[in-house]
């Protein structure tokens, strides 16, 4: 990717944690050149499919994507390689590939990620709710805990021991935040953006907004175990800790549309009335 004028990324990284997928979806799913793929592979299986530059760097199964993304960071160690500049790309990427879908949820085409992320958020994320905004309700979000409800859906031959492996010693998000050390990202804002499903886009300029400490925190903290509560409060932070802050006028405006607010698990995701 070269720089066609001034303030246009020149470079793309991919950041890919793999367990068991193929990887072929990847080629045809980012539509720029790649500068460099380093991919984690966590679950000791062949990689498949991987971009024919990617670096392949075996890990112990702990922590899941977000795990491999907090490692990412913590060797980067906030600081902006020689050969990239502020404005370079960096898309963050699980490897199940973009027809997978959770609740309701769509994928976002890589172009328009691009869009977005150049844009004043920095941040893009790879999944969206149709008639729903990015930003959360941030008292409601902070009260988030999986705990013991999630094992009323999942299904497990050894429930006890899986649900004492799964759960965090934090009450709720905002704890997990505040011992992270960047709660205070959060304090000013009534409104904070959340990307569930582990694929987004940003630029090198947003990995030094937290301190080294914070990306430190986190793998340390995603590094308990395979599933764990953790992982789904690391999900709910990578937007806010990623992007631009949203102005104010900007969070009265979507304030101004909501039709719902979500509670367990969405904690705090708006649903927006339609444009009239």
């Amino acid at each position: 990717m070269q720089a066609d004028d001034a303030g246009k990324p020149a470079h793309l990284d991919l950041v890919v944690s793999h367990c068991d997928r193929p990887l072929n979806w990847i080629s045809f799913f980012v539509t720029r050149p790649m500068s460099s793929v380093t991919v984690y592979s966590k679950c000791n299986q062949t990689v498949e499919g991987a971009p024919a530059q990617a670096r392949i760097i075996r890990m112990d199964n702990i922590g899941r994507c977000d795990h491999t993304y907090a490692h990412w960071l913590v060797q980067q160690g906030n600081r902006i390689p020689p050969d990239r500049q502020a404005n370079d790309l960096i898309l963050f990427v699980k490897d199940n590939d973009m027809s997978d879908r959770h609740i309701g949820d769509e994928a976002v085409a890589f172009e328009e990620m691009v869009h977005v992320a150049t844009g004043s958020a920095r941040f893009a994320c790879g999944r969206w709710w149709p008639k729903h905004s990015l930003y959360h309700v941030r008292e409601a979000l902070g009260q988030f805990r999986h705990g013991n409800l999630v094992y009323k859906i999942w299904q497990s031959k050894d429930k006890e021991r899986d649900q004492q492996a799964f759960t965090s010693n934090f009450s709720s998000l905002a704890e997990w935040t505040n011992a992270m050390g960047f709660r205070s990202i959060w304090e000013n804002h009534t409104l904070v953006p959340v990307c569930y499903g582990g694929l987004f886009l940003t630029t090198y300029s947003q990995i030094l907004r937290p301190h080294l400490d914070t990306w430190k925190h986190l793998e340390s903290s995603l590094s308990r175990g395979d599933n764990i509560e953790e992982g789904h409060f690391a999900e709910r932070s990578w937007a806010a800790l990623l992007s631009e802050p949203l102005e104010v006028r900007k969070q009265v405006k979507i304030l101004s549309q909501v039709q719902l607010v979500w509670a367990y698990p969405m904690n705090g995701m708006l649903r927006l009335h339609p444009p009239s």
